[in-house]
């Protein structure tokens, strides 16, 4: 998919929340949808003023996912300098249920123990954090390969 989206498209957007930083993929870039549903204009104001939660490294690499690869094995790690790591939270959609994450940090890098594989169309993990103030986030999204 990503070699298709790169030969043929500048730039391409999932559908995963997030902040656009500069170590975003250019054709895995996050957005938050504004719309019916997510439209009210106080969440307008807040999402104009998240920051990007950044990271130096993201595994799994591939973000296409197989029945042998689902649940992933996920891991984040974080910038030195990021500070207040143990105020982030994050959500997941196994199972095609949006619940808190299983989240262990150490040090500076995240993992998550999934409860389940994710359902087709596609798995997301949203993580946000609360850094004196200043409101944090990314997220990333899991194409399901169903065959």
């Amino acid at each position: 998919m990503r070699d298709y989206i790169s030969k043929n498209f500048e730039f391409a957007f999932g559908q995963h929340s997030g902040v656009i930083d500069l170590n975003k993929d250019k054709f895995e870039l996050p957005r938050f949808p504004i719309n019916e549903k997510y439209g009210e204009l106080k969440r307008f104001s807040s999402i104009v003023n998240y920051f990007p939660l950044e990271y130096k490294k993201l595994l799994p690499l591939e973000k296409q996912l197989t029945k042998s690869t689902n649940p992933p094995k996920f891991m984040v790690e974080f910038f030195e300098e990021q500070k207040h790591l143990n105020n982030i939270n994050c959500y997941s959609n196994e199972a095609n249920k949006w619940e808190k994450s299983n989240t262990i940090l150490s040090g500076t890098v995240l993992s998550i123990e999934f409860r389940a594989p994710f359902e087709p169309r596609r798995g997301r993990v949203n993580c946000s954090l609360n850094d004196n103030g200043k409101w944090r986030w990314f997220g990333v999204q899991f194409p399901i390969k169903t065959n």
